[in-house]
């Protein structure tokens, strides 16, 4: 991943935010997502059952190791499996994307937690390629957050970005794949949650 670019101190600076702010914490202020009736971001360790299900059933279908995130959304998620899921691909055992809470569905967040190789991300997350309807990425910058290099990528507003739509996802290397973690919206609140939510799942990766 690319070094910080000239321009991008405010991404340094939010990163050092992230660290004293919320990556320490058990739960964190964060932005406002007012399309799901969400008044702030709060991150917790309390995972929820529904969440550690879907981790093991991920799990069943890919190769790579699937890491369960230790910091999530506070709220809960829903169990509808059309709302909560995984994307895997039968082909393509090296990636899987793990969506919660998906679309806008009142008083909850919507967010992506997932991992694959370089060429696997770069195809399902950052590629227009299945998306019905397309836009740009926009690399925003990266940023470093306890002691990692932390790439922020801004996918266009909804409807196109796929499932990503008016996401910014927060992408790090572990070894030989990419961790990326996401909660809907663009705000510099919303990315740190992506940054802590990310550095926790690299740091249980490690």
């Amino acid at each position: 991943m690319r070094s910080v670019r000239a321009g991008s101190l405010v991404l340094v600076l939010l990163a050092v935010v992230c660290v004293a702010a919320v990556c320490g914490n058990d739960a964190a202020q964060g932005a406002t997502d007012r399309s799901s009736g969400v008044s702030a971001i709060r991150l917790t360790r309390r995972i929820p059952a529904q969440v550690r299900k879907i981790c093991a059933a991920t799990q069943r279908h890919v190769r790579i190791h699937v890491v369960c995130p230790p910091l999530v959304p506070a709220g809960g998620v829903v169990t509808d499996p059309g709302l909560s899921y995984s994307n895997t691909y039968r082909q393509e055992t090296d990636f899987y994307a793990m969506t919660f809470n998906n679309g806008e569905i009142r008083g909850k967040l919507h967010w992506i937690v997932g991992a694959g190789t370089a060429a696997r991300v770069q195809r399902h997350v950052l590629s227009s390629r299945y998306w019905d309807y397309k836009g740009p990425v926009q690399r925003l910058g990266n940023v470093r957050s306890a002691g990692r290099d932390v790439a922020l990528y801004r996918l266009p507003e909804n409807p196109a970005g796929g499932l990503f739509g008016s996401h910014v996802v927060a992408m790090t290397r572990v070894g030989r794949l990419v961790f990326f973690a996401s909660v809907h919206g663009y705000g510099q609140e919303a990315q740190r949650a992506d940054i802590a939510m990310l550095i926790a799942i690299a740091d249980r990766r490690a």
